[in-house]
């Protein structure tokens, strides 16, 4: 691919030929990009929103806001997430919590395209944060608000009865869904909802396209769209080595 020199001023010309020459005299073999670089790149893609399927009612994941770093540790670019999760039935907020959903993938540079993008893309971790935005309801009082019999005196079959048409036939799996939050435990709610909320998000950083075109009109991108070869994690850095 031609690397274009007509968006660089005279100044910048100049500094990728005497890097172009460090280079080549081995004394240039990478330029970095720092966390701080990174996380001013993602700023655009937040807040957003995902439906999260429930066998009853609404679940919404809100992406809020997201940090992204490079521990030593993997080598592996790690985004933290904040996030909001919220399932509402028949209007009526039942879940709502705050998480931190981190994940991590592999940066790979594709020098034919210029471009560079993530791979292997996993969540290692969602976690709970006990804070005042959290909120667990009883849901026995929306099953009795929809039927005349109150939840104590339910037995199995009239209670499947009395979801059955609310569920259009998928009663069993609503009701064993809604008993997870009479025992009160958040975080039983949100084990449930772990496969679908890691499946979402790593769908939802995919179908965002996460990849960046390096830019010919600033010098440092346009040095690397010429002589650079591959892309990794080191020293908590993002290093692109010629």
């Amino acid at each position: 691919m031609s690397i274009l020199w007509r968006p660089l001023s005279f100044a910048d010309r100049m500094k990728v030929l005497i890097a172009m020459i460090m280079v080549k005299m081995g004394k240039l073999k990478y330029d970095q990009f720092t966390e701080q670089e990174l996380n001013d790149l993602i700023v655009p893609y937040f807040p957003q929103t995902l439906d999260i399927p429930v066998p009853i009612g609404k679940g919404q994941l809100t992406l809020l806001e997201g940090e992204i770093s490079m521990p030593q540790s993997t080598n592996r670019i790690q985004l933290q997430l904040l996030c909001g999760l919220e399932i509402r039935v028949l209007a009526n907020p039942i879940y709502r919590a705050h998480l931190v959903v981190i994940v991590s993938a592999d940066p790979h540079y594709l020098s034919q395209h210029v471009t560079l993008t993530i791979e292997n893309i996993r969540v290692d971790e969602v976690a709970l944060i006990n804070d005042e935005y959290a909120l667990l309801s009883d849901t026995s009082k929306i099953i009795d608000s929809l039927s005349p019999v109150q939840l104590s005196g339910l037995l199995a079959t009239p209670m499947k009865s009395a979801l059955n048409i609310l569920t259009a036939g998928t009663s069993n799996q609503a009701i064993n869904y809604l008993q997870l939050y009479i025992g009160g435990s958040k975080q039983k709610i949100l084990d449930y909802h772990r496969p679908q909320i890691e499946n979402h998000v790593i769908q939802a950083i995919a179908e965002n396209n996460l990849t960046f075109t390096l830019d010919p009109a600033e010098w440092r991108q346009n040095l690397f769209s010429r002589l650079g070869k591959h892309v990794v994690v080191e020293q908590s850095e993002l290093r692109f080595y010629f």
